[in-house]
């Protein structure tokens, strides 16, 4: 199998973390795969192995399809996994629909990740797209229905899961009554990450934890650093190595609705949810419905009201544990492969 992914510091690295999990899947299976990162110069952890290889973000699409077209006749597969549909996509759906139809005429069969039901229905309706997986599906499995050309995986039944997140799963949860994680993923464009200390700075009752990603810019994760001196029931961790394990003990988690809420409803803790993206609100917004989450959009000035409420969803939280089984990543690589 030939796996494509992007990655950036405006994207984040979540499209890639997905992607990892399943590739040890496949080493588990003795499955050979070709991983391919799309990135900018320096980016990417230096923690890849001798199947991956990386593109520079700047290489001419003719050029990118070339060397697909090279290690497909090198592995003898037809298979390719894209991994790369997120925001800047979605601006250039004209160029994604001639780069999947150039896939098709070389003889691939294409398979997109995509976690968005109305993207995915405009992907399906444009690209000669032989196997179309939609990882994601909202927290109520409001299944929706896709044209009959296309080869329908609904998650997240097929949500692939870390193996760092399934031993976390495993430990008892602490009675931690007053810890909260506070983690925004990607790279905090809006800062909502330095608006929720600051909002958060008077209650002092409660232990705020702070993970800072690698992917927030050096001179913003300083003004954090700055900012979190004067609080002392506020904690930052930068790049700590047990984010899953400080999230299956928090009490609840405030975030920004990436990855990360599906990773806490996994590990049943409650969170917040606050984000500036319309097109994460649907999904978000399913999620609080079912009973996982509170979905504040962005108004930050509802966090201190909303904190009153987690009694309630952590309750609610104990639910949503059957919306990802254990085996998840197991049975979407399997279906990869057939």
């Amino acid at each position: 199998m030939i796996i494509r992914v992007d990655a950036s510091a405006e994207i984040g690295l979540g499209h890639l973390r997905r992607i990892q999990t399943i590739t040890q899947t496949l080493e588990h299976l003795k499955i050979s795969y070709k991983l391919l990162i799309k990135a900018p110069k320096n980016f990417i952890p230096q923690s890849l192995n001798s199947n991956t290889q990386l593109i520079l973000d700047t290489i001419p699409v003719e050029e990118e399809l070339a060397l697909l077209n090279k290690i497909k006749q090198s592995l003898s597969t037809s298979k390719i996994l894209l991994d790369i549909s997120h925001k800047k996509t979605h601006q250039n759906k004209k160029s994604f629909e001639t780069y999947c139809k150039e896939l098709s005429r070389l003889g691939f069969k294409t398979m997109l990740f995509d976690g968005y039901k109305h993207d995915s229905i405009a992907y399906s309706t444009f690209c000669d797209v032989h196997t179309f997986i939609a990882p994601y599906v909202n927290a109520e499995h409001l299944i929706y229905k896709l044209p009959e050309t296309c080869h329908t995986l609904l998650g997240p039944k097929y949500l692939p899961i870390p193996k760092a997140l399934q031993e976390a799963k495993k430990t008892t949860k602490k009675a931690a009554t007053h810890t909260a994680l506070i983690s925004i993923s990607g790279t905090d464009p809006h800062k909502i990450t330095e608006a929720v200390i600051k909002k958060i700075s008077t209650l002092t009752q409660i232990q705020f934890n702070v993970p800072l990603p690698k992917s927030f810019d050096p001179h913003y994760t300083n003004q954090l650093l700055e900012l979190l001196q004067v609080h002392t029931h506020i904690t930052c961790y930068p790049n700590p190595e047990n984010f899953f394990q400080m999230l299956r003990e928090a009490t609840f988690i405030i975030t920004g609705g990436g990855m990360t809420k599906y990773e806490a409803a996994y590990l049943e803790t409650p969170q917040i949810i606050l984000t500036h993206s319309a097109s994460e609100n649907e999904i978000n917004t399913d999620f609080a419905k079912a009973g996982t989450a509170l979905h504040l959009l962005n108004n930050v000035d509802a966090l201190p009201s909303a904190l009153s409420q987690l009694t309630h969803i952590q309750t609610c939280t104990k639910k949503c544990e059957h919306l990802i089984p254990e085996n998840s990543t197991l049975n979407l690589v399997k279906k990869l492969l057939n």
